[in-house]
């Protein structure tokens, strides 16, 4: 950042104007008159030129002061005094708002969990349980469920095997019956275990009842199902061997009633009927164990569970996001005191820059008189030497141009920042301790307050 001030090229203005040209002109007709106190035209036009070009660089150079007003005003913004004040308590007060609202969320999800551990307590008292719920993780479940789907579409496929063509409809007929009986060995004995199962356990004498009833109902049909499709079986391999429909139809009858004809039995229909069994007593104990085997005690559990990670991440969360302001509010007071630094610099070399302003106007205002001053003296010489005495008196006098010599005038907005080296290297030293100084002030004010605000944050969740 320098100021641009370009010196007039008297040499291509002497030709332009034609000084000696006219020198001669005026000479021959002995002008200026003796006693004229006027410059004559072709001194008038060297003033005017000089004055011209003086006006241009002047205007030419408002941006550079402008920008250079421009930099002294921020700068000294930031080296003011109390440079943190505005900064610290902005700070506090942005930080206050955020604990207000972390410890609202904190609250919350304290009374959710509070609520949820209640809940389970109340549960606990009133159905006079001791032990903790059992949990089944997503995993586990997902397994149990798998085992249930494996078994049906096994023996679905196995009973289908075996029953085709000895049921109307050929395979088509197979499958529907096999699927049935799946059906009820696997999907019903799964319900059963998961639904009526638990209700043996359940506290209400009432509710155990029901569920007594409904076992007891299911028992026998599973038994009977799974028999009479081994006698089917069986009784169906002999009529296959006489292609008698009466056999066919007493097949059919014999597995209506299967009891009475458990002496038709082969190893075939008895592993059947002991596979068929068998994929209905684990379907029953699985879904016995799908969940807490106390009816309603899992729910409640998952439910304190969720409330409980739900408080423990909003704990995280929020003691994240604490640490995350205090760490922003850290870093603004380091960016200032960085910034303030900077500042100082660059005020050094604002002043170096106005100090060599000053130095290089006075030079080209200086330069530019002399510049006017030869090319009339140029013209005044010539003319002298071409003509008769006596000469204008205003010969021996200098013109004066209308342009400020003084670098004071020039710089009139900027004259109050324009020091001595030794007054501004004085100066920085007072800024840099001024900003040292603040900065550990404010840094020690802010961080007493971010402890404040952690122990506020600590007794809270600590309740």
């Amino acid at each position: 950042m320098a100021i641009d001030l370009n010196k007039i090229n008297t040499g291509s203005l002497e030709k332009s104007f034609k000084i000696k040209h006219y020198a001669q002109i005026d000479a021959s007709q002995n002008l200026p008159d003796p006693n004229s106190v006027d410059l004559s035209e072709t001194e008038l036009r060297i003033k005017d030129a000089i004055e011209v070009h003086y006006e241009n660089e002047s205007k030419k150079n408002e941006a550079y002061i402008a920008k250079l007003e421009e930099s002294f005003s921020s700068t000294k913004q930031l080296l003011r005094a109390d440079g943190h004040d505005v900064q610290v308590a902005n700070l506090k007060i942005e930080s206050d708002l955020l604990l207000q609202k972390l410890l609202a969320k904190v609250e919350e999800a304290r009374k959710n969990r509070d609520s949820a551990l209640n809940g389970l307590n109340v549960f606990k008292r009133v159905n006079e349980l001791t032990r903790s719920p059992i949990i089944r993780t997503k995993m586990a479940q997902n397994l149990s469920i798998l085992l249930i789907v494996f078994m049906f579409f096994f023996e679905t496929t196995l009973n289908a095997s075996f029953l085709n063509e000895k049921v109307a409809g050929g395979f088509q007929g197979a499958v529907a019956t096999s699927t049935i009986i799946s059906f009820i060995n696997v999907l019903c004995s799964f319900l059963l275990g998961s639904m009526a199962l638990p209700s043996l356990n359940h506290i209400d004498r009432r509710r155990r009842n029901r569920a007594k009833v409904v076992i007891s109902i299911y028992i026998p049909v599973i038994i009977y199902f799974n028999f009479a499709m081994g006698v089917f079986r069986s009784v169906s391999d002999k009529a296959m061997q006489t292609f008698s429909e009466d056999a066919a139809m007493a097949a059919a009858q014999s597995a209506a009633m299967p009891f009475n004809d458990l002496g038709e039995l082969t190893f075939t229909s008895a592993g059947l009927i002991a596979t068929g069994l068998l994929f209905a007593i684990v379907s029953l104990i699985d879904g016995y164990k799908y969940d807490d085997e106390y009816p309603g005690y899992a729910a409640v559990g998952k439910n304190y569970e969720a409330m409980k990670e739900q408080w423990l991440k909003t704990i995280s969360n929020t003691t994240n996001r604490l640490e995350q302001e205090i760490q922003r509010g850290i870093k603004q007071i380091e960016d200032k005191k960085d910034s303030r630094i900077i500042a100082n610099s660059e005020w050094n070399k604002s002043v170096d820059a106005l100090q060599r302003g000053f130095r290089n106007y006075a030079r080209w205002v200086n330069s530019l008189i002399n510049s006017g001053h030869s090319l009339i003296r140029i013209y005044r010489s010539h003319n002298q030497s071409l003509r008769r005495p006596p000469y204008p008196d205003y010969f021996n006098k200098e013109v004066k141009y209308s342009i400020e010599e003084n670098p004071n005038e020039f710089f009139s907005s900027l004259t109050h920042e324009h020091i001595s080296d030794e007054e501004k290297q004085k100066l920085m030293e007072e800024h840099e301790d001024i900003i040292m100084n603040e900065y550990k002030d404010s840094s020690k004010k802010l961080l007493s307050h971010y402890e404040i605000i952690r122990e506020k944050f600590n007794n809270t969740i600590s309740k």
